[in-house]
């Protein structure tokens, strides 16, 4: 991992000599009889800062008669801006040259000009720059001695063993808390003055977090450049994005803050960073005692204080929704039905499959009550409230009971899952049956996380392409990550592991990082969709 270093400081060197001009225009791509090249590759992937990027023309004269350039465009849009600019890369016949430039979509053009007769010819291909660590898996554990690391396996390499440790030199002090993942976090640098856009990733534990820039997993922002004042980032429970927005959702509530803010003068960036106090609902003390359900194009949470649960959008306006009855007669209101207990898991539920962005129609939201005791409710969210369709209790000898993880199948099918022990269990609230599922070749040791993760993108790679349940165990100081294929909710049956990682430690957070493809599920968002309590 040292190289990667060693190259991008050679990256500032070498990107003092190129030449910067704005795009140049339409280009004629017209025939001329005096020679023929070939078209080029309709793209090609490169690992920036770390690769050389290399391609051969073919032509079918000797290729000391043309003169070459090779320049590339690049084209960032998003945040209501466009900028356009272009580099040469080289003049030589053979583009071999280190690839120094951020992550994302280039055009790259190719002119050949005869010395003979002067004509030129253009080829235009695409450059996709990719970075090893924003494809790939990132599991979050405790570490023997009871500290915070997290190992990276890319999905074609070798695998980074406490990457905290590795590239900051201290792993996190305390147990693990939270891994969030945000791609495009957008935001002013107060330092410099510039517009930053990175896809970062941020281990958190119970006393410590880092921002690591996925470009080159250097540290992104301290905590004192998150936030304003003396605030205990021991409070956090999960960090996310939603829309123009970054979310934190905390002991003391949610704290939001634009990414982007209006102005006078148009769309801004703001400086980044959040209040001590909580600014959802406002003035008054209330709580996030309960999962996060990401359902749609909203965040929903339990507030505890005030009994209500509370709806974010992507502009961060607030909803708050109460549980209801529908009415029974024409003309009559929905009648209110106070929640029993505490919320301990919220998750939403797509029965008809996932469509196109629309997904989710339901929630299961579980409670447990003051002596233990548990029930459920399968409600559909409505502009009223939250309407109950079906409800009902887990009896003491139900899995559900005891169960310790939670979750639900956030893709075409209508079950919520639970961990039992070494069990896993499925619940189908339409109908309230309770199934045990089988997996093939589940690792020994105890079950210490387990959740759903997919994508839904149909161009996707098969390796960035999935829908999985995933599921970690832990015996002595080891553990090892299962990916399971699953059809409709349910394990694919007589198959084993599609995927399997294995390291030190207790797992405690897992997510999957997939940079040149997105589900579009959520504005940047993810385009694995998994959610960590």
């Amino acid at each position: 991992m040292k190289t990667i270093y060693r190259l991008m400081t050679i990256a500032v060197a070498t990107s003092m000599t190129v030449s910067c001009f704005k795009d140049l225009g339409n280009y004629d791509y017209s025939y001329f009889p005096d020679f023929e090249i070939a078209e080029l590759e309709k793209s090609y992937d490169v690992i920036s800062f770390v690769e050389n990027l290399k391609i051969v023309p073919e032509i079918s004269s000797d290729l000391k008669d043309f003169d070459y350039v090779w320049f590339i465009t690049a084209y960032r849009t998003g945040l209501h801006q466009r900028e356009e600019y272009a580099d040469t890369l080289s003049t030589e016949a053979v583009l071999d040259v280190p690839f120094e430039y951020p992550t994302g979509t280039y055009e790259l053009h190719l002119k050949v000009t005869s010395r003979e007769s002067g004509d030129a010819k253009y080829l235009k291909t695409q450059i996709n720059a990719v970075t090893p660590f924003l494809n790939g898996c990132y599991i979050l554990y405790e570490t023997a001695d009871g500290n915070t690391d997290m190992d990276i396996h890319y999905s074609d390499g070798a695998v980074t063993r406490m990457a905290v440790k590795e590239f900051t030199g201290n792993s996190l002090p305390g147990s693990p808390k939270h891994l969030s993942y945000i791609p495009e976090l957008s935001y002013l640098d107060e330092e410099t003055g510039k517009n930053v856009v990175n896809y970062v990733m941020i281990p958190a534990s119970e006393n410590g977090m880092v921002t690591f820039n996925m470009t080159d997993m250097s540290p992104a922002r301290t905590a004192e450049q998150w936030f304003y004042g003396d605030y205990d980032i021991r409070k956090i429970h999960h960090i996310s994005a939603l829309g123009y927005s970054i979310n934190i959702f905390a002991e003391s509530g949610v704290h939001t803050n634009y990414q982007i803010v209006n102005s006078a003068w148009g769309a801004q960036l703001s400086a980044g960073k959040f209040a001590p106090d909580a600014d959802v609902v406002g003035s008054g003390a209330y709580t996030v005692s309960s999962d996060v359900c990401y359902f749609g194009d909203n965040a929903f949470f339990y507030d505890g204080i005030n009994g209500q649960f509370i709806s974010l959008d992507y502009n961060s306006n607030m909803k708050t929704y109460q549980l209801q009855y529908a009415p029974q007669f024409e003309g009559e209101l929905p009648k209110e039905e106070p929640l029993e207990g505490k919320v301990i898991f919220m998750g939403g539920i797509s029965p008809n499959g996932v469509n196109g962005y629309s997904f989710m129609e339901y929630m299961m939201v579980i409670c447990e009550r003051e002596n233990g005791s548990r029930c459920w409710y399968y409600v559909r969210p409505e502009i009223t409230g939250l309407t109950i369709v079906r409800e009902g209790e887990f009896g003491a000898d139900s899995p559900f009971a005891s169960a310790t993880h939670f979750s639900s199948c956030k893709n075409g099918a209508n079950y919520v899952y639970a961990v039992s022990g070494r069990k896993i269990f499925a619940l189908n609230p339409s109908t309230g049956d309770i199934q045990e599922l089988s997996f093939t070749s589940l690792p020994d040791g105890d079950i210490t996380y387990f959740q759903t993760m997919f994508n839904v993108m149909s161009d996707s790679s098969s390796e960035s392409n999935f829908n999985n349940f995933v599921i970690a165990t832990s015996k002595g100081s080891n553990h090892a990550v299962s990916f399971y294929d699953m059809i409709g909710g349910i394990p694919v049956m007589n198959q084993g592991p599609v995927k399997k990682f294995e390291g030190q430690g207790v797992v405690k957070s897992i997510q999957y990082a997939s940079q040149t493809k997105r589900a579009g599920m959520m504005s940047m968002s993810t385009s694995v969709f998994s959610i960590h309590y």
